[in-house]
């Protein structure tokens, strides 16, 4: 059996527990398994398997150095075969494991390049500066990159570089939220014309896009509501072009709210958009899936990978396309049915979390044994 690191930052949103059950899936398969986590101050580790090790994220000029006098003793102490970067603030991880000398060391590609660049404020010359400086450190530390999606796979390969004998595709996985357990009661007010719009408030997400979408709708649909769950540096421009458009009061800003919270606005919405200007394997329209609320999303990055027939696709930067595709799934129940349904489908066949993990360990299994490691 062997030992396999994870580093999954901090576990406050979706992804991170992707990779803890990653880690019980090994586990259970006889593994040892050590779990990276980030923490404000260091904690004692915690025993079992899979162990926990609260990791002082640091920041700062001598973040690296901080980093690396933490993880190499930890590293040295109990020789992993396999690190897993799922989260790119533990890559200095990865920068450990090849000073050691760990035989494989896999990183995670979650976020786009081309949406980096539309929400990033550096100028250009220095983002490609730091591009051109990663391409060899990462392809150095980086035995294996995974992709989140195939539009990530292509990314690393374009932009990383990295070799397609070494570049693979493995989807983040949610755990089925249709348990009583799990949502809170249904809301109150108007479903049949309540929207919901998940994500950070920023121009890449392309919220004003819908709201613009809300402002040819709302003559036609004046009990219309769009309730923006999130929050980010665009927050306060998008109120003010709802106010200018006069929608306001059909567009509503609730603000950072906790996860089974937003199952909840998604489960009793009428339908989830997803606007985005670019976007990778967006976690929102998975949760939409995951609860049976029909989704219609913008045909860029990964999300007509995510959607895959399990929702409707409209062009990017078109409030007229999607204003049209809300409008049809509102006045027409029957039509919102058959996406619930197409939906809910979709992620029990690729996105369910216990269907799914043991898939991705055999993979880790396979490489493994290619290594010698088990």
């Amino acid at each position: 059996m062997a030992t396999i690191f994870i580093g999954m930052g901090k576990p406050t949103f979706p992804i991170p527990y992707h990779f803890l059950e990653l880690g019980r899936e090994f586990a259970r398969r006889g593994h040892e398994v050590h779990l990276i986590m980030h923490h404000h101050h260091p904690i004692e580790e915690k025993g079992g398997n899979p162990a926990i090790h609260y990791w002082p994220w640091h920041s700062g000029i001598l973040r690296i150095l901080q980093d690396l006098l933490l993880l190499i003793p930890l590293v040295r102490r109990y020789h992993p075969s396999c690190i897993i970067v799922g989260h790119r603030d533990t890559t200095v991880l990865n920068l450990a494991g090849w000073l050691c000398k760990v035989p494989i060391r896999v990183w995670y590609h979650h976020t786009l390049t081309q949406q980096i660049d539309l929400i990033s404020t550096r100028p250009l010359f220095i983002r490609r500066f730091r591009r051109l400086l990663r391409i060899p450190i990462y392809n150095l530390i980086t035995t294996h990159f995974i992709g989140v999606s195939n539009a990530a796979k292509s990314d690393l390969e374009r932009v990383m570089k990295t070799a397609p004998e070494r570049t693979f595709v493995l989807y983040n996985t949610l755990s089925d939220p249709l348990d009583p357990n799990c949502l809170s009661p249904k809301l109150n007010g108007l479903p049949e014309e309540r929207i919901v719009c998940v994500g950070r408030l920023d121009i890449s997400k392309g919220q004003d896009i819908l709201i613009h979408a809300v402002n040819i709708l709302k003559d036609k649909f004046p009990n219309i509501r769009v309730h923006f769950i999130g929050t980010g540096k665009d927050a306060q421009r998008f109120q003010l072009l709802a106010e200018e458009l006069g929608v306001s009061t059909n567009c509503h800003f609730i603000g950072v709210v906790p996860h089974h919270e937003v199952l909840s606005w998604m489960y009793s919405a009428s339908l989830t958009v997803v606007p985005s200007r670019m976007d990778n394997l967006p976690t929102t329209a998975i949760e939409s899936m995951a609860v049976g609320t029909p989704v219609i999303g913008t045909a860029v990055g990964g999300i007509p990978e995510v959607l895959g027939g399990g929702g409707i696709l409209v062009p990017p930067e078109d409030p007229a396309s999607l204003a049209e595709s809300i409008a049809s799934l509102l006045r027409d129940e029957q039509l919102r049915k058959l996406w619930s349904n197409k939906a809910r489908t979709r992620f029990l066949e690729v996105f369910e979390r216990s269907r799914v993990i043991p898939k991705h360990a055999d993979f880790y299994e396979e490489l493994l044994a290619a290594y010698g490691q088990v």
